[in-house]
């Protein structure tokens, strides 16, 4: 996913990181965070987010 990233032009200012266990989502959202310096998240088990 990290090179998936790497090869957007432009690149997303926001990633909301939701597929995989807690462990996986939060070691992606901080490694996309610290390579590509973008807002990341990555909600808790069933934790909504609004879209708007």
């Amino acid at each position: 996913l990290e090179n998936f990233v790497r090869t957007m032009n432009p690149r997303p200012e926001k990633v909301l990181c939701v597929h995989g266990d807690e462990s996986s989502t939060q070691d992606l959202s901080s490694a996309l965070y610290h390579e590509f310096n973008m807002r990341t998240f990555a909600p808790k088990n069933l934790e909504t987010f609004r879209f708007v």
